[in-house]
């Protein structure tokens, strides 16, 4: 007896793997675990836009990143001169030598940071 009840409970497990194996909902999950492993990917293999920005500003050279922030500093100072109410000669006279100066200072310094990378290259 015990025999027969043992191949009936293996036939239930049978008759339990089959309904599973033709079950939509486990072919259906199995999709979408698929579909989201590949827009993953996808997703990952996408390069952002701040990468790509910051990729366009590391092939530009220091110099001429040097000599855009020391014109834009000096462009500050030539304003905040403006708001205290010196006079306009001034203002403009300082515009124009301060922010040469700091451009040629930036494009100095710039120079500086590419010729460092440019070393540091070659001993490689």
């Amino acid at each position: 007896m015990k025999s027969g009840n043992d191949e009936l409970e293996r036939l239930k497990r049978l008759r339990e793997r089959q309904l599973q194996a033709r079950d939509p909902l486990v072919k259906k999950r199995e999709l979408q675990r698929r579909l989201a492993a590949q827009q993953r990917r996808a997703r990952r293999q996408q390069p952002s836009l701040m990468g790509i920005f910051g990729d366009m500003l590391a092939d530009i050279p220091a110099r001429w990143k040097g000599i855009v922030v020391g014109a834009l500093l000096g462009t500050v100072v030539s304003i905040v001169l403006a708001l205290v109410n010196v006079d306009a000669i001034w203002v403009l006279l300082v515009w124009l030598v301060g922010g040469l100066f700091l451009a040629v200072g930036g494009f100095i310094i710039g120079r500086a940071f590419d010729w460092r990378d440019e070393v540091r290259d070659e001993f490689r």
